[in-house]
């Protein structure tokens, strides 16, 4: 066995009492007994007070789904989900009657030292977060508590002071919202017994309540969007968890009793108090190997700047042959109506208009995506995206594939080249699978996307974005606000149409097949300079040339703008709605 405590109230020891064929770290107290394994996230893998558990543990065994391992317990995330803290070694130690643990991600140096309180089952923990690097690090931050009180998750109630306090209890797997609050407590309560959580007022942004697709726990995790570190400077803060007799308003009552406790700190860090064994590592995240990132970046945007060099030209070949038709259409349209006029007679007018010098004649043509500012984006993008993961983590890795699911009111995607699937569904976060990278500001996610991707984007999502340079974007069943600017493809959209918002697609060359369903309010227009328009849709108010169509349908409130320069639009009833 390892060491024990000196206070006859706290005893610290190592032993493997769960049979995984390695010791764990033991806190024990009069009052509750809870297991750590450092090597795992350091995370605390279980937690008795009583007769009672409070956490789902798998551990020694696991479950695997995606780019995550599920062990249980209490873990912590930093950057998006799952992060990298959940199945890092951490270095532990004791201190008089605390453990402390410490782990090093990107260039943070993130500490956090455990301990018992002596009159009530509460775990204690102080979170560190020291800059070792040389630029200014912003990161997100998540508490990742699986609960579930007796072992009977599904009849676990939650408790999260908001606007009002918000109570829930399951809903199903896979189920997710986020909420607000506007104190610093939170609890989950089940059979006279509450696991509580406490921070410092102000300091939590949201609280994710979770119901994972394995259907074995809830998670109940407090969320910080904007830790914020400079050079040589640590941040941090006091959390408490609970977990004993009571309900929602003992919880409530040691919050207020508590408070005083829950402190948060930023100040100077000294690199001297980085342990030994982490040493190299501080290191080599302070240097940022400038001679590695160097050469790599030049390969990579080499590599890179090829590919977008490619999709640029045939960009600007399809506008090109776009323009030459748009000429001969003129100059056809000029003679059949015997209009005496040559070809360098055709010229742009306000940069949306083909028309001629006598202004007798005059078509609209869609506004063509700005095909240099979504070059320009992407390379800009890839350089950011390289950059940061040099620095960070000295992996080059361009076409990193993730999967996950996150909470969003508006998502954005920037996309280089492939396919796109983004569809409809009926939880309430976004689920994705992707070859790129991605960035959270709260409630808006971007996406920056090469080669194939698939989104299930859920109602509550109210606006949609998408630029892509090349590739087929295949959509369904989404109710969201929608905008499509595009270089060369397809886009097949069977949607719904938004309560608010508009619905707008734009390409240079490439088809657009909409269907709405039989029920839709709205107005359509439709501009198409080099090809057909074809519509199945009683329109009222219809106005229909060679290149233009418009009309609508129902009160007309939702508008649907349709842009192609060279290709075929076709608008049709929806086969799900």
């Amino acid at each position: 066995m390892g060491k024990r405590g000196e206070d006859k109230m706290t005893v610290i020891y190592e032993d493997d009492i769960l049979n995984a064929g390695k010791n764990q770290v033991i806190m024990n107290n009069e009052l509750m007994k809870i297991i750590i394994v450092p090597e795992l996230g350091g995370r605390i893998v279980d937690a008795i007070s009583g007769e009672t558990k409070f956490l789902y543990r798998k551990y020694p065994d696991s479950v695997s789904f995606g780019p995550y391992t599920e062990y249980g317990g209490i873990e912590e995330c930093i950057g998006g989900a799952p992060g990298t803290l959940w199945n890092t070694s951490w270095k532990w130690e004791q201190k008089e009657n605390s453990v402390l643990l410490q782990a090093i991600s990107k260039n943070i140096l993130i500490r956090k030292l455990i301990s018992l309180d002596e009159s009530e089952p509460i775990i204690k923990i102080e979170y560190d977060f020291a800059n070792l690097g040389n630029t200014f690090s912003k990161f997100t931050f998540g508490i990742h508590p699986e609960i579930s009180i007796g072992g009977s998750h599904k009849e676990n109630i939650y408790h999260i002071p908001s606007e009002n306090l918000v109570m829930g209890t399951y809903q199903g797997p896979g189920v997710k919202k986020t909420i607000k609050p506007t104190e610093g407590w939170c609890a989950v309560t089940y059979d006279d017994k509450v696991f509580g959580q406490m921070l410092s007022e102000g300091v939590t942004d949201i609280i994710e309540v979770y119901y994972p697709r394995v259907d074995t726990h809830l998670v109940v995790q407090p969320m910080i969007y904007g830790i914020g570190v400079s050079p040589e400077k640590r941040a941090g803060f006091t959390y408490m968890v609970y977990m004993g007799e009571g309900d929602a308003e003992k919880i409530k009552q040691l919050y207020e009793e508590r408070k005083a406790e829950l402190t948060m700190k930023y100040e100077d860090f000294n690199k001297e108090e980085i342990p030994e064994e982490l040493e190299a590592i501080a290191k080599e995240s302070a240097q940022q190997r400038p001679e590695i990132i160097a050469g790599a970046m030049a390969d990579i945007i080499k590599t890179h700047a090829k590919e977008m060099k490619s999709a640029q030209a045939e960009a600007l070949k399809a506008h090109a042959k776009a323009l030459k038709d748009v000429q001969m259409e003129l100059s056809k349209a000029a003679k059949e109506l015997k209009l005496e006029i040559k070809a360098p007679h055709i010229k742009i007018m306000h940069g949306k208009h083909f028309g001629v010098d006598k202004g007798e004649f005059k078509i609209d043509i869609p506004q063509i995506p700005d095909v240099g500012a979504i070059i320009d984006d992407a390379m800009k993008n890839v350089r950011n995206a390289i950059d940061e993961n040099l620095k960070n983590i000295f992996k080059i890795n361009t076409a990193t594939q993730s999967q996950g699911e996150l909470f969003a009111k508006m998502v954005s995607i920037e996309h280089l080249k492939g396919d796109v699937s983004i569809k409809g569904w009926d939880q309430d976060y976004v689920n994705y699978k992707i070859s790129g990278s991605i960035k959270q500001d709260n409630n808006h996610v971007k996406f920056e996307t090469n080669n194939t991707a698939s989104f299930d984007i859920p109602d509550s999502v109210s606006e949609i974005n998408l630029n892509f340079v090349k590739g087929n974007i295949n959509i369904s069943g989404i109710k969201s606000s929608l905008k499509i600017s595009g270089v060369n493809g397809n886009i097949n959209a069977d949607l719904l149409i938004p309560d608010d918002g508009k619905i707008e697609m734009s390409l240079v060359a490439g088809d657009i097949n909409l269907k709405i369903p039989k029920d839709s309010s709205c107005s359509i227009s439709a501009i198409n300079f080099v090809g057909e328009i074809t519509c199945d849709l009683p329109l009222k108010k219809e106005e229909r040339s060679k290149t233009k169509l418009s009309g609508t349908i129902g009160d007309g409130k939702i508008a649907i703008a349709l842009n192609v320069t060279k290709g075929k639009i076709a608008i049709g009833y929806s086969d799900i709605g």
